[in-house]
């Protein structure tokens, strides 16, 4: 959690440095050379180098056997604006925190690095501190959970409500999954609230 590039301003690069992340992570403008033609190397001025970042051939990943590129479809790419204030709001509306860990919804191939299909959804821990309570209960960087006392949590929305619709039942199992796993946490007080 360093050496990171955040193309949003100071105040949302620095939302974990309480936990010693990002002390030499940079923010700001990248500046892309060609993002509409799909070149998302950096210029020479660019302040994603201080943070150790170096450009790579934009050719040389994905499709490569000349086969598939044939068939491959070119992805449109659309005119990219960045403002360094906007990414601030629309990260910080999106944030939101249970026993101090930020949660995330991840989508897509982010569900499917969990080894979980695409509709299961489940919110994410990104980081859980090491001596924090939610390590002590059982909670690791990365889990996703999947459900608590057998009710399905595809959302945050739907970990809201189970908390809210439970608040003075002292007995959870939750499921989540913890490297393509499942795991179960079973904890023995009241649940906080996720804010």
């Amino acid at each position: 959690l360093n050496y990171n590039f955040f193309v949003a301003n100071q105040k949302v690069m620095n939302r974990f440095s309480t936990n010693d992340c990002d002390k030499n992570s940079g923010n700001g403008d990248p500046l892309f050379i060609d993002p509409v033609k799909g070149d998302f190397r950096v210029k020479e001025d660019s302040p994603a180098l201080k943070t150790g970042f170096v450009n790579f051939p934009m050719d040389q990943f994905g499709v490569t056997k000349t086969l598939l590129k044939a068939i491959a479809k070119t992805p449109e790419i659309p005119v990219i604006s960045i403002n360094i204030d906007q990414a601030d709001v629309q990260v910080l509306k999106a944030a939101y925190k249970w026993f101090d860990i930020l949660l995330s919804e991840p989508k897509g191939d982010e569900l499917s690095a969990y080894g979980v299909s695409f509709e299961s959804g489940g919110v994410g821990l990104q980081t859980v501190p090491e001596h924090s309570e939610a390590s002590k209960l059982g909670f690791r960087s990365g889990d996703l959970v999947q459900s608590v006392n057998n009710i399905k949590i595809k959302t945050i929305q739907n970990l809201r409500e189970y908390i809210n619709a439970h608040q003075s039942d002292t007995h959870h199992i939750l499921v989540v999954i913890r490297n393509q796993g499942n795991a179960k946490i079973t904890i023995n007080q009241s649940l906080p609230s996720v804010k």
